[in-house]
């Protein structure tokens, strides 16, 4: 009978130095909020030229924010200024729409929308 319980106490010492050997726990990472709302105002359309302004966006974690200006699919333009752009080499009388993209450092992102229609000279 001794042997038994010599055997069985192997066992359990067996069992939980395998459990206590396992893989590491996953730790997910938390959750990225997503830059806030915000607005755009199309400001000075011209025949060939426009300027499009935009409201800072918060970011929940305080995530620095920086800001891209798509004008129809493909077109993109950066500013060197954090909130505004001109555009100008455009098609007069044209109707042109676009997307202001507010991105954070971790990914998270915001889009608005907007068009406006160049004048007639």
């Amino acid at each position: 009978m001794s042997r038994a319980i010599v055997y069985q106490a192997i066992g359990f010492l067996v069992i939980i130095t395998i459990i206590g050997c396992g893989p590491e726990p996953i730790i997910l990472p938390d959750e990225n909020g997503q830059p806030s709302r915000f607005g755009v105002i199309i400001e000075d359309v011209g025949v060939t030229d426009v300027t499009i302004n935009w409201e800072n966006s918060e970011d929940p974690e305080g995530d620095i924010i920086s800001y891209s200006v798509y004008l129809g699919y493909s077109n993109k333009y950066n500013s060197d200024l954090p909130t505004s752009v001109t555009i100008s080499g455009l098609e007069q009388e044209t109707l042109y729409w676009g997307r202001v993209f507010a991105k954070d450092s971790k990914g998270g992102k915001t889009v608005t929308t907007f068009h406006f229609t160049t004048l007639k000279p």
